[in-house]
């Protein structure tokens, strides 16, 4: 009996020790959290996060792309394509042309190419003009191989060619088909503001579902913490009248499993209320590590 009253007693002690590192634990983490209120946690998931930042671009978008299609229903559609001006040249020995023997022979060959196309849109008759103009330019030079000519002599060869033509294109039994991509765009700006509303809307209820749960589990955690030190206290009470043999050993090992039960409560809320510090913070878009 007095070997199990010894086990028991450096079990209590041995508890009271991990307990007291574990407040003290809590106690430092509390002391070092960041308070916030429910207005900043909005703002921040709102304003500042990535998951709000995306919703957001999402309406911009649609907003560029009516605006784009507004300016050019009323302005010409403009596009330029083309290419910079190649340059080549090649000296090898080598036949050219008609040559009878192979000689060193140096050609070179400028090519430039351009096209602009505009587009646009008659408002009041839904009626589409679009004008276009290439411009292609050339200019080689190669060797005179001609019988009779002197060598070292070139030939130059430049060739330059044009084009411009229009289009006029107008629906009698449609409507205009500029107008009909500009309503289409509306309509797109304005689903996107309102999915926008509706994601913000989803977004700003779980930012306040998780901020109560955590202030919930935070009053829950006290209130174990209290449970938990007045069995603790008991427990202290019961070894002094063990000791006394005022209560029979059964009741003391009663009274321990209680302090230990309400130990494994208060570490389960403990635990509880950090997994929703990390669920808040990744609303949040903070450091999961951060204290809240």
């Amino acid at each position: 009996m007095i070997c199990l009253y010894r086990s028991v007693a450096c079990f209590h002690q041995l508890a009271l020790i991990l307990l007291t590192s574990a407040l003290v634990s809590l106690a430092t983490a509390d002391a070092l959290a960041r308070d916030i209120t429910l207005e900043e946690a909005l703002d921040l998931a709102v304003n500042q996060s990535v998951r709000g930042g995306m919703i957001r671009g999402k309406q911009e978008v649609a907003e560029q792309y009516y605006y784009a299609r507004r300016i050019n229903f009323y302005l010409p559609e403009i596009s330029i394509n083309g290419d910079l001006p190649a340059y080549s040249s090649d000296q090898s020995y080598r036949f050219f042309g008609g040559a009878q023997k192979k000689s060193l022979y140096e050609t070179r060959d400028l090519h430039f190419n351009s096209f602009i196309e505009l587009r646009q849109s008659v408002p009041l008759s839904g009626a589409s003009f679009v004008a276009a103009a290439n411009l292609t330019r050339s200019d080689s030079r190669y060797p005179d191989t001609r019988l009779g000519t002197d060598e070292g002599l070139f030939v130059d060869e430049n060739s330059n060619r044009g084009f411009f033509n229009f289009s006029l294109e107008q629906q009698l039994f449609r409507p205009s088909a500029a107008k009909h991509e500009l309503h289409n765009r509306e309509d797109d700006l304005e689903i996107a503001r309102l999915t926008r509303h509706e994601e913000q809307t989803a977004l700003k209820i779980e930012v306040i579902e998780a901020y109560m749960a955590v202030l919930r589990l935070a009053l829950k955690r006290e209130l174990y913490n209290d449970k938990l030190e007045a069995a603790r206290i008991k427990s202290g009470i019961d070894s002094i009248k063990l000791e006394e043999g005022i209560i029979s050993e059964e009741d003391f090992l009663l009274s321990m499993s209680g302090a230990l039960d309400a130990e494994l409560e208060s570490f389960e809320i403990t635990a509880q209320s950090k997994e929703q510090h990390r669920e808040l913070a990744m609303l949040l878009d903070v450091n999961v590590t951060e204290e809240l």
